[in-house]
């Protein structure tokens, strides 16, 4: 039924999967990467629906992958609850960013 998973009989051969491993993880990261680059470019109209022009391909093709058919549909939010969440995200960011330049300043002082 299940066959055993074959294990690396040498250092080499460990090691070659190793860095097979971490190639397929990196590719893996920057399409993530690349995803939420456009899903995050994604303007939203005022009344709560997305901006169609605003949409590249691969957000398109993520949020079509994203929910199967047979997924109960997800809560409604209001337009107001999705803007403060893209507000906090924001300004969590900024916050992020000014104390990263200011570690920075600190370090280049001393």
């Amino acid at each position: 039924m299940f066959n055993s998973m074959r294990t690396p009989r040498t250092r080499a051969e460990f090691e070659r999967a190793f860095h097979f491993s971490i190639e397929k993880q990196i590719r893996v990261m920057d399409h993530m990467r690349d995803y939420v680059r456009s899903l995050s470019r994604v303007r939203l109209l005022p009344n709560g629906r997305a901006d169609f022009q605003s949409v590249d391909e691969r957000a398109r093709l993520h949020a079509n992958m994203s929910l199967p058919e047979n997924m109960p549909p997800m809560p409604s939010q209001t337009r107001e609850q999705i803007v403060e969440g893209v507000a906090s995200s924001r300004a969590a960011k900024k916050k992020s960013a000014a104390k990263k330049k200011s570690a920075a300043k600190k370090k280049s002082a001393t």
